[in-house]
């Protein structure tokens, strides 16, 4: 996304056609959302952030930084401080983060560190880090972290030409304690946003492409798990290359989806595949939340990405992020609403491993409110008319319409390898595995699973989780 002046006048022209009013983004069965939050009118809100107290950081483009918080639990937040009031700050603020004794804030050209100089708790003192970066077409972005070094996105200067800066269309790594910024890798032509996975380390980050290339005016948009030092294609090629010298893409999106928002879904309070990366697409043309597991394979290299859409509806949703208890929220641009997303109860889906033909996938089922339940799996290829298949005590379900329900009733082999029911363990957790066949026809369908929590003895549910999708890949 460019934000430089004309740049985001034509974004605010464009978009605000889509506007969609006062409504709610619409989001999946066993989820709420709430506008938890309204920025000020006449400001863009750029950015969000959180600490470990739970509370919601939020930048607007005039560098301002505000706190607010829900302390009465009831999705909308109920406190507002100002962090920061903008002194100092160029305009196009586009980034923050938050580490604890030091904010950070992207804004043109500059990356500044805002802190407490007297420790009276009030952050008061500003301090340009990096300076004098390139900007044209686009600018310095959305900062993210692995907890000690700092990752942002520096925007080409022209659409798809050769920039003039070396800087320009790289992802820049900064470390607070060397106080240097640098280069991590180039080619990447406009990265908004990024996160670090918690467990591999791997950075993977979005990357929006050009818009006026003659005689290719819809490019692919990119995901990227950006290596050090590699080089991504832009400005020669953008999505899928069969030029050796640069890196394909992890996954590609849509043109003009735009990439923005991203972050890592741990799973303390939604269903999913584990550590997913949630994202914000802000293109007119989507408007909306996505899902993107992230599936790594045995050997060093494997990795693998899909995304669908979990929620939809939105004007211009620019950031994510989700809090300490695992609650999704979601900020657009033009219209400066925070929306909260989160489960309506505490049952959940995670699936841990790879949803891989020839493969069998842990997946856990986790209900912390009813601890030594039992909990039945269900599994539906969709939410409609599902069609016992007949294992005795399994609660097994395949839609009959549905290639995967074909595949199990005509002697072929099985689909589903279901336990019997289980009993949920102290922490109100257990796990389940299914086995996938080796059978290439069944790769790309979806099915969904959930399940119910009961109290065998009062003969009385306790729990349900949303359903979560799963979908059959390929082997690596």
């Amino acid at each position: 996304m460019s934000m430089n002046q004309a740049a985001a006048g034509l974004l605010g022209a464009l978009l605000v056609t889509s506007s969609s009013g006062a409504q709610l983004p619409n989001v999946p069965a066993g989820y709420e959302v709430t506008v938890f939050h309204q920025a000020p009118a006449g400001e863009l809100l750029t950015a969000l952030d959180t600490d470990p107290a739970g509370r919601i950081y939020f930048l607007t483009d005039n560098g301002v930084v505000r706190r607010v918080a829900d302390y009465s639990k009831d999705g909308v937040s109920d406190y507002e401080d100002m962090v920061w009031d903008g002194s100092g700050i160029n305009a196009y603020a586009t980034g923050i983060l938050n580490l604890g004794s030091s904010l950070y804030i992207s804004h043109l050209n500059t990356i500044s560190r805002i802190t407490d100089s007297d420790q009276d708790g009030v952050l008061d003192t500003r301090t340009d880090v990096v300076t004098d970066m390139p900007s044209g077409w686009h600018q310095n972005n959305n900062l993210f972290t692995d907890g000690s070094l700092v990752y942002f996105g520096l925007g080409s200067q022209t659409d798809h030409d050769l920039d003039p800066d070396p800087r320009s269309a790289t992802l820049m790594m900064y470390d607070p304690a060397q106080d240097i910024a640098r280069p991590l890798s180039r080619g990447l032509r406009n990265i908004f946003d990024g996160v670090v996975h918690p467990v591999t380390g791997d950075v993977i980050a979005g990357d929006n492409g050009p818009n006026l290339v003659p005689d290719n005016m819809d490019p692919a948009d990119e995901i990227n798990l950006v290596i050090p030092y590699h080089h991504y294609g832009h400005p020669h090629a953008w999505g899928e290359t069969d030029i050796d010298f640069f890196e394909e893409p992890l996954m590609v999106l849509p043109s003009h989806s735009s990439p923005c928002g991203m972050a890592i879904n741990a799973n303390r309070g939604m269903s999913g595949y584990r550590n997913e990366v949630a994202m914000t697409l802000l293109s007119g043309l989507a408007n909306s939340v996505v899902k993107m597991p992230i599936i790594y394979g045995e050997r060093p290299g494997e990795v693998d990405a899909f995304y669908e859409t979990f929620a939809d509806g939105f004007e211009t949703p620019i950031d994510v992020v989700f809090d300490k208890e695992g609650a999704m929220y979601v900020g657009e641009y033009l219209s400066g609403k925070i929306f909260r997303i989160s489960q309506t109860g505490t049952a959940r889906v995670v699936i841990e491993g790879r949803s891989s033909i020839g493969e069998t996938c842990s997946i856990s089922l986790e209900s912390p409110a009813t601890p030594f339940d039992f909990a039945f799996p269900v599994a539906s290829s969709s939410l409609s008319a599902p069609v016992n298949l007949g294992a005795p005590g399994m609660d097994s379900y395949l839609d009959a319409s549905n290639m995967l329900f074909n595949l199990s009733v005509s002697g072929k082999s099985p689909v589903f390898d279901f336990p019997q029911p289980t009993l949920l363990d102290a922490d109100g957790k257990a796990s389940i595995q299914i086995h996938f066949p080796d059978d290439p026809s069944i790769v790309g369908i979806s099915f969904w699973i959930q399940f119910s929590a009961w109290d065998l003895t009062l003969g009385l549910p306790t729990a349900v989780s949303p359903p979560q999708s799963v979908r059959i890949l390929d082997n690596f």
